[in-house]
Order: C-alpha cells, then sequence, then structure tokens
C-alpha cells in the first residue's frame, strides 16, 4: 500500500470516528432531556419555592391565572393544571394558579377609616382599588374615608371605590378696619368674622394692625393688633 493511500485511509477513520462521537454525545443529550419525571404536589407553596421545586426536576413553570381561595393565602399556589404524580418529560411546563386569598362575602366597612387602612384592608381581603377621589368636607378630617362605592355590607364586591376628605375648605374673609376702636369692640368685630386677635402694647384702643384693613385672609387667621392710647 503506498504511503498516500495510507494517509487517505488514516485520514477517513478519523474523520468518521469524531462523528460518531459528536452524535453519541448529542444522542445522549437528547435522550436524557427526555427522560421522564414525576410531577410534584405544588398546592400552598410560594411561587418562589415553587419555581425552585420544578427546576430541580428540570421542569418550568407557568402562572396560568389567580383564584379566591379560603383556606391559601395570596400568592400561594392553589392549583395546578398537571397533577402532582403524573409522568412527565423533563422540560414540561407546568401550569399553575395563584390564591387571591378569601374572597369576602360582605363588603368591609371603610368609612371613617384613614386611607393608609383602608388600603391595608383592601389588600387583607383580596380586593382591588378602583379609585381614590378626594374632596373638602366641613367636619371630615383630611384622610379620612367619606364614603364608599359599593357600601358597606354590599355581597360579591371585588372592586372598591373610595371618597377621601381633604378636610375643611378655607373661606376667605376681608380683614375689618381695627384701627381707632376700643379694644373690645375690636375683639368683637374680629369674632363675628371668625378671627383671632394677639394683643401688643398697653392702652384702650387699637392704634395698629397687621394685616391691614381690606386685607382677604382665610377664617381663623390671626390680627397682630397693637394697643395704645388715641389722642382726641
Amino acid at each position: 500500500m503506498s504511503l498516500l493511500k495510507f494517509i487517505r485511509l488514516l485520514f477517513y477513520v478519523i474523520f468518521f470516528t469524531v462523528i460518531a462521537a459528536v452524535s453519541a454525545t448529542v444522542s445522549y443529550r437528547v435522550l436524557s432531556y427526555g427522560e421522564e419525571t414525576k410531577v410534584p404536589n405544588l398546592v400552598g407553596r410560594t411561587l418562589a419555592d415553587a419555581k425552585a421545586i420544578v427546576q430541580s426536576r428540570n421542569l418550568h413553570i407557568k402562572v396560568d391565572g389567580s383564584e379566591y381561595h379560603n383556606e391559601i393565602p395570596v400568592g400561594f399556589v392553589s392549583g395546578q393544571k398537571i397533577v402532582s404524580g403524573t409522568d412527565v418529560k423533563e422540560g414540561q411546563i407546568i401550569g399553575i394558579i395563584l390564591s387571591k386569598g378569601p374572597k369576602s362575602a360582605l363588603t368591609p366597612d371603610f368609612i371613617g377609616r384613614p386611607l393608609d387602612d383602608a388600603r391595608f384592608l383592601v389588600v387583607e381581603r383580596g380586593l382591588e382599588m378602583r379609585r381614590v377621589s378626594r374632596t373638602h368636607h366641613k367636619s371630615v378630617p383630611a384622610g379620612i374615608v367619606i364614603t364608599q362605592n359599593p357600601l358597606p355590607g354590599s355581597r360579591g364586591a371585588s372592586v372598591i371605590s373610595l371618597l377621601v376628605s381633604l378636610g375643611p375648605d378655607k373661606v376667605y374673609v376681608d380683614v375689618p378696619l381695627l384701627v381707632g376702636l376700643e379694644h373690645e369692640k375690636a375683639a368683637q368685630q374680629a369674632k363675628k368674622l371668625g378671627l383671632v386677635l394677639r394683643y401688643t402694647g398697653f392702652g384702650n384702643s387699637v392704634v395698629s394692625q397687621s394685616p391691614k384693613s381690606g386685607s382677604r385672609i382665610p377664617k381663623g387667621e390671626v390680627v397682630e393688633v397693637r394697643l395704645g392710647e388715641v389722642e382726641n
């Protein structure tokens, strides 16, 4: 056999040996990936725990929806699309359902609660906050729920809208002319308008004021007045 033929033969042997080895490796990986495993029970697990469990078995997870559940807390797995114990190929996707917690039979009473408390209760009951509107109210303090929709005690509600107080709306008044008045009459004038006088100095009459007369200020604001004696 000539040297050239020997070299060619050796080349073909090495080439086909490499091809066979690569094919065997790929076939092994494909067959290994297709090995069967049992679907684990994911119900009652957190989403993070469920992911870790299926990954340990070369499976995958997909959230396919959510549902109300009287016993399983919010965010935990409440159901799975493939029953636990079922034999499946590795790489299979397992669909799961997450719990929204118990669905309250009666809508809670949010009226009179601070908005932060109301938000917490909405989440705790597995409800959804649709809208928070705000308006002034003469008697309900700022940040407190005035009313709600649906009303407390309604059945089957899943979304809530709240109307929250901004507190009393400010009423503005014109500052009267107090200079020249005796302090008692000045106090009477201020009281009628809902203003508060703060005195400095000594005497029976108002000799100066701040803000000046004609200024427009909210009810309840302070007007500084200085007392003295008015010369006749």
